[in-house]
């Protein structure tokens, strides 16, 4: 009885490996023949970053622009922006956040790398660390890292307390 129980989960295990390889080696063959072509998206903004790097603010700011331009024209709600799919507005949003970090103008006041802000609701205080590609803000507090957030749900730390700390007066 046992060793027929052994004799069929054998079988079956070694049924499994097999059709496993075989999906995984047409999964191969399918990548294969695939075209290696890159979005235009997600070209511009790799050559963008490469210019940004050498410091040709203007080649860089070109890139971010065919790449702006191409986002709109995407007939699709969500594009691929750095391996996210982030929604369409956000994508836009974000170079042109790039494009003003290259210009030297500020989209919003105060809100740069090193800001320091509060949770709205927890009122927990946070420095802005990065700007994500879905339209997030990376936050720190204490060298570790405490979460991604929009703008929706924090605001500056001087702010804060003015409108929605308001310490009692005595």
């Amino acid at each position: 009885m046992y060793d027929a129980i052994i004799v069929i989960s054998a079988i079956v295990s070694l049924v499994t490996l097999i059709v496993f390889f075989v999906m995984a080696s047409n999964i191969a063959a399918i990548k294969r023949s695939m075209p290696n072509q890159e979005w235009p998206i997600i070209k511009f903004l790799r050559l963008a970053d490469e210019e940004e790097y050498i410091d040709n603010k203007e080649k860089a700011k070109e890139y971010l622009l065919r790449a702006r331009y191409y986002t709109e024209q995407n007939s699709n709600n969500n594009v691929l922006v750095n391996g996210t799919w982030v929604p369409k507005e956000k994508a836009i949003k974000m170079i042109d956040r790039r494009i003003a970090r290259i210009d030297g103008t500020e989209l919003l006041p105060g809100l740069e790398e090193g800001t320091l802000v509060a949770h709205i609701n927890t009122g927990q205080q946070m420095r802005i660390g990065e700007f994500l590609p879905d339209g997030k803000y990376r936050c720190y507090s204490n060298g570790m890292r405490v979460g991604d957030f929009s703008e929706e749900e924090f605001m500056e730390f001087d702010k804060w307390v003015k409108e929605v700390y308001k310490q009692p007066t005595r």
